[in-house]
């Protein structure tokens, strides 16, 4: 009776009854012991020393010097445009091309405008500050002027804020009151109207209380940039098709 009944648990599973009856839970007093083990092979492995070869440090610096050097000639040939007093408007901007290769210098100028990486897209407002740091990824990002319709689709569809509870969409009208009362900003509307009209708060709703949009990838692909990455750049008007296209 007792060798069928081993036969059938067995047969269940891949490993014979044999080396099972021979496994045993951790006994309670063994399980700190065995948790120390584990946190400390886990910290030597944050802790292990890479070593950099003398030529790759080499080429590491050539490489940053050269970023150094582009980003500091693309200003150069911006100049006139850049000394230049521009009227404050309303821009909408996208990450249209993958930003991993980008330099130190341009990453900095792309946190600037509240981007992070392919896709992302934020509002803002363009000035001088904001000009030269389009113009040094102009080759990256697509910008230009939304509609009122697209502002309120983006706001509704893909407005996000970061609460207690963490990332959180923005449905609630009692969210923006709650914030916004004492500017007499109450609801989704004033929230457009505010962002649309660059109005006086809106560095604190952009800034500091909507997250960074994040788009859909246009076609669905989400392994390949932009199908129309040579849209790059200013597109005036023509923003709100890749808005409508993304959104």
């Amino acid at each position: 009776g007792n060798r069928e009944k081993h036969k059938t648990m067995s047969d269940k599973g891949s490993v014979p009854v044999k080396y099972l009856k021979k496994r045993k839970a951790p006994k309670e007093e063994h399980k700190p012991f065995i948790a120390a083990i584990r946190n400390r092979i886990r910290k030597n492995r944050a802790n292990k020393v890479r070593v950099t070869r003398p030529e790759q440090f080499i080429q590491n610096n050539r490489k940053k010097e050269t970023a150094k050097k582009k980003y500091f000639r693309t200003l150069d040939q911006k100049k006139v445009t850049l000394s230049k007093s521009v009227s404050k408007t309303l821009l909408f901007v996208i990450v249209v091309k993958s930003v991993d290769s980008l330099d130190p210098y341009s990453l900095r100028e792309l946190k600037n405008l509240g981007l992070a990486g392919l896709y992302s897209a934020s509002f803002v407002l363009l000035d001088n500050e904001t000009l030269k740091s389009l113009l040094c990824l102009e080759s990256y990002v697509a910008y230009g002027s939304p509609s009122l319709k697209n502002v309120r689709d983006l706001i509704y569809k893909r407005g996000y804020i970061m609460d207690t509870s963490g990332r959180t969409l923005l449905n609630n009208n009692q969210i923006i009151e709650d914030k916004f009362k004492q500017l007499d900003i109450i609801c989704m509307e004033d929230l457009v109207h505010e962002i649309h009209t660059l109005g006086p708060n809106f560095n604190e709703i952009t800034k500091k209380f909507l997250l960074t949009f994040t788009l859909t990838p246009p076609n669905g692909k989400k392994d390949k940039e932009f199908s129309v990455a040579d849209r790059s750049g200013n597109q005036g008007n023509g923003i709100n098709s890749i808005i409508e296209m993304m959104n």
